[in-house]
């Protein structure tokens, strides 16, 4: 007989953690504070003093990256 060939039959959603930046890979859970430098502007410091900062954006539902020049 033929072996079956080993196929995948969970796919599912990618697990989140593979998309993360590098610093927040390597701060993940040890964030020491939060800051709001303004409405729409934040910075997270780590405990390793690491600091990231996040910008609120907002758009219509329908965004298109196609350029016309």
């Amino acid at each position: 007989m033929v072996e079956a060939q080993k196929r995948i039959t969970e796919i599912g959603p990618p697990d989140y953690k593979e998309h993360l930046a590098p610093v927040m890979k390597k701060n993940y859970g040890k964030w020491q504070y939060h800051e709001i430098l303004k409405p729409g502007v934040m910075v997270h410091v780590a405990e390793s003093g690491d600091k990231l900062y996040t910008v609120r954006a907002c758009g219509s539902r329908l965004i298109s990256v196609y350029i016309t020049s």
